[in-house]
């Protein structure tokens, strides 16, 4: 990944946008980021990470912690960062912060939403956060925590990964190369292995709960030795134990065969008595049921002539009853005419009603068509008595514009003169200044000349000094000196003189200065005297004096201000009169309207008044005409002999229905006693009297002995039931056991590998795995160590170590000067620097090498080259070019002094006083 180009705004210590063109800095090689503490260097790295992950680089800045304190409401805190992976493949990334800001309307805040939109090179567009932080690891090939690490060796970070102990190391190697699942692999075996056993003893207790629930029967003395040899074996001879349970069951099993076969035949006796038993009481049964149905048959006989009579009777009311069905038809007939009547006099009675109030609405409306025509003459008159507004309102809007724009030409001139009057005062008081820097620039060139006449003097004292007779003079070339000049003794410095030029050079720079501003503003003074000249020409007096151009301008205004106001107050008076007018006009139209659809109601009315009267004469004929032809007064009346005639109607019909039904029943009644006698006296002839008592004392005793036999079986197939069961659960958990076994036997040992228990190294997976990340990192890191220390220093794993506790991630350091080993805390501040940087980059080689071969074209290395001399800082440097030779760009991040002056390429960030940054590119 290599950085193109980003644009910072509200961010960090960034107020303004800020722009960075990382592609004047080249392709590879050391570039320097350097400036104040606290100027925001860190950040620019910040906002690379920000952008492209939606975090900070370090652990301490959150991103609600990345807005810009100076920011304003309007500034959105945004990153825009370009990058390329690979040669051609360019990604542009923006990513806002949400941030709150004030209503535009009302009172409150709004919550200003963050976004973010990733550019790809097929034209693509991603808006959705978690698409694009996926995609960014896609295209990276590096989570946040991987790239922090690579691309930025962080301050402070890599000296605590150098003096860290095995503890801390394996929490950060675990996080970076991801070895947590060794560590969960390992905690899964235990615990798979710890439930294993458990579970090996829950089944074996299973198993002697099942042999304690063997049954025998206790009559039985083969089947209680049985199981007494059970109870009394091991865990070894458990494979004895169902041939054993075979045996009793057995057992069991012969004696229910034998029991059911008894069984059988004590229920076939018992079923032929229960038979005979049957027989005797049924017969019995007979007997008293002929006794009655004989004494039954004279008592239905009587009830039958009864019921002869009783219908007899009902026949002779038949005559009666067809009258009355006439008489009901007839009146039922008759009671669509009273309903018809009714309806007549309804209809009647509505017409009438819908005429009164159409004749009262006729007469209403008459009344308000006369009123309204009324009103509208009189309106009409008013709105012709109105034709001359609007032309005087016309007239007046003329004079007012006119007098508007008179008024805005006065204030235009005052305006312009009040804009001189300041021009004027600021020119008076730059000739003031010119003069003032005048009268110091003289005094300091006054000053320069004559010390540096003194000076020249003094020279030439000195040169005579130095002349001797004979010798030619080193100016003139005379060997002659007959009169020589003398020294003084009040000879200003070299340094005395320059500081005069200085300050001569300073104050003539002043003083031409003063001369420039005094000089414009004179000319500005002079446009401004034409300007107001050019404003007032269409308003003042010609030739007035210009200075009375104030007074004159302010007593003209007040005039026409007044007229104005005057102009305004009729204006308004007549344009409400106009809308009175308008108004009046308006209503005319609408009584016109009015009274043209209330005439033609009035036509309808009448209309309709007319046809009321003729339905209403055709309707009261009607009414007379049917009444003449109907038997009762009313359709009440007619309903209440109706319901009388139905009454009787219904009596009868019961009556006679009643007596058929009761004559019917007894006769069927009669028939079912003299069939039922007959079918008896059948059934009993030629059968003997049983003796039903011997039956039912032999009934009993088979019933107890079945009962006895029946209980003894119950409890021979439970037991054997029981038995089988535990049968089949023995043979199942003796597979369960056998297989448990055999998994808990391979598992145990990996539980005991992975988690160190086992052999002699007694190394847990994850460690041994970070060991050799470790190693590999120690490699790597010692390419650049040899380079940054002449190869004084190895850093080297420390192998030797308590088991107890955990170790073997600690370093040593050989200093193959002395050919010694010891820790690597024993290290110098220098030194320490120079192997944990060494260490970072080895780290780094590591986990671009873990992640696939990713390409990181380029890298920060922030601070830690204060505690280095002037050679060790060299030897970092030479090695940070040597990363930086293949094509990548490694930016550090110090203030430390030197260092601008071996790296020629920089980014300068320079912190106001009001807290805020800016950042600059400079090649030297």
């Amino acid at each position: 990944m290599r950085p193109v180009n980003i644009s910072i705004c509200a961010f960090g210590c960034y107020a303004k946008q800020q722009n960075i063109n990382f592609e004047l800095l080249g392709k590879e090689g050391l570039y320097l980021i350097c400036g104040n503490t606290g100027a925001g260097k860190t950040t620019i790295f910040d906002a690379i990470v920000f952008a492209l992950y939606g975090v900070a680089s370090g652990q301490n800045r959150k991103p609600d912690m990345l807005r810009c304190k100076q920011a304003t409401e309007d500034d959105r805190t945004s990153v825009e960062f370009v990058f390329r992976y690979g040669e051609t493949q360019e990604y542009r990334i923006i990513r806002t912060l949400s941030h709150l800001r004030k209503k535009k309307r009302g009172e409150g805040f709004l919550m200003t939403p963050a976004s973010i939109e990733l550019y790809l090179p097929d034209g693509r567009i991603l808006t959705r956060a978690s698409e694009v932080d996926n995609e960014i690891v896609k295209i990276l090939g590096v989570n946040h925590d991987q790239f922090a690490r690579v691309a930025m060796i962080a301050q402070g970070e890599f000296m605590k990964v150098l003096h860290s102990s095995t503890t801390e190391r394996i929490e950060t190697l675990r996080k970076i190369f991801n070895t947590e699942q060794y560590n969960q692999f390992q905690k899964i075996i235990t615990n798979d292995s710890k439930i294993l056993k458990e579970k090996l003893k829950a089944v074996r207790t299973n198993y002697q709960g099942e042999l304690s629930a063997v049954e025998a029967d206790l009559n039985d003395e083969v089947s209680l030795a049985l199981i007494n040899n059970i109870w009394k074996l091991g865990e070894a001879e458990y494979d004895r134990c169902p041939q054993l349970i075979e045996e009793i069951i057995d057992r069991d099993s012969r004696k229910i065969v034998q029991n059911e076969n008894q069984r059988v035949e004590l229920a076939g006796k018992l079923a032929k008595i229960h038979q005979e038993i049957g027989v005797a009481e049924h017969t019995e049964k007979i007997r008293k049921e002929l006794d009655s149905a004989k004494f039954n048959l004279s008592l239905t006989e009587s009830i039958m002539g009864d019921s002869i009579v009783v219908l007899n009777k009902a026949k002779l009311r038949t005559p009666e009853l067809e009258q009355i069905s006439k008489q009901i038809e007839e009146i039922e007939d008759s009671i669509l005419d009273y309903m018809c009547l009714d309806n007549i006099k309804s209809s009647l009675r509505d017409k009438e009603y819908e005429a009164t109030q159409n004749t009262e609405q006729f007469k209403k409306l008459r009344s308000e068509i006369e009123r309204n025509i009324s009103f509208l003459n009189t309106a009409k008159t008013e709105f012709n008595k109105m034709s001359v507004l609007d032309l005087e309102i016309a007239n007046l809007n003329t004079e007012n514009a006119k007098l508007t724009d008179l008024i805005e030409r006065i204030k235009s001139v005052e305006i312009a003169y009040r804009e001189y009057e300041i021009l004027l005062k600021q020119y008076n008081i730059a000739q003031d200044k010119y003069k003032s820097d005048m009268e110091l620039a003289n005094a300091k060139s006054a000053n320069f000349e004559q010390m540096n006449r003194v000076y020249l003097d003094a020279q030439a004292g000195v040169l005579a000094k130095e002349l001797k007779s004979g010798q030619p003079c080193p100016v003139c070339g005379s060997t002659s000196h007959p009169k020589l000049a003398t020294g003084n003794d009040a000879i200003p410095a070299k340094e005395d003189l320059d500081s005069a030029k200085i300050a001569r050079d300073s104050a003539n720079t002043v003083m031409e200065r003063s001369a420039q501003i005094a000089h414009t503003l004179g000319g500005q003074v002079e446009t401004k005297i034409s300007d107001v000249h050019a404003q007032a020409k269409y308003i003042l007096k010609d030739n007035m004096p210009f200075d009375d151009l104030v007074e004159y301008t302010r007593k003209m205004l007040a005039c026409n201000e007044k007229r104005k106001m005057e102009l305004d107050s009729e204006l308004a008076d007549k344009n409400r009169k106009a809308q009175g007018k308008f108004k009046l006009g308006v209503q005319i139209q609408r009584f016109e309207s009015r009274i043209s659809e209330d005439q033609k109601t009035l036509t309808e009315l009448e209309r309709i008044i007319f046809e009321s009267s003729v339905y209403i004469q055709a309707y009261m004929k009607d009414i007379v005409e049917t009444e003449q032809k109907l038997k009762f007064k009313s359709e009440a009346e007619a309903k209440n002999e109706l319901d009388t005639l139905k009454q009787i109607k219904l009596e009868i019909m019961q009556e006679l229905d009643s007596a058929q039904k009761n004559y019917e029943q007894d006769q069927k009644d009669l028939l079912e006693v003299k069939t039922k006698i007959s079918t008896m006296e059948e059934y009993l002839s030629g059968r003997s009297v049983t003796d039903i008592e011997k039956l039912y004392y032999d009934r009993d005793a088979y019933d107890q002995a079945l009962k006895t036999l029946n209980k003894l079986l119950d409890e021979e197939k439970i037991r054997t039931s029981n038995n089988k069961k535990i049968l089949n659960e023995i043979n199942r958990i003796s597979g369960d056991l056998s297989s448990i076994t055999a998994q808990y036997t391979w598992q145990n040992e990996v539980s005991e590998t992975v988690s160190g228990s086992m052999g002699r190294s007694k190394v847990k997976l994850e460690a041994y795995v970070l060991e050799w990340y470790f190693d590999e990192i120690i490699n790597r890191a010692n390419i650049r160590l040899d380079q940054m220390t002449d190869g004084q220093y190895e850093l080297i794993r420390r192998t030797d170590g308590n088991r107890q506790t955990q170790s073997g991630l600690d370093l040593n350091v050989i200093d193959h000067y002395n050919g010694t080993e010891r820790d690597v805390k024993t290290l110098s501040g220098g030194e320490s620097f120079l192997g944990a940087l060494s260490l970072a980059l080895g780290l780094a080689d590591e986990i671009q090498s873990a992640a696939g071969g990713i390409r990181i074209d380029s890298m920060f290395v922030d601070e830690g080259f204060d505690t280095l001399d002037d050679n060790k800082m060299t030897q970092a440097l030479n090695a940070l070019t040597t990363v930086a030779h293949s094509d990548c760009l490694i930016g550090i991040i110090s203030h430390v002094r030197g260092l601008d002056e071996k790296i020629s390429r920089k980014i300068i960030v320079k912190k106001s006083r009001n807290g805020t940054s800016q950042a600059e590119i400079v090649i030297d």
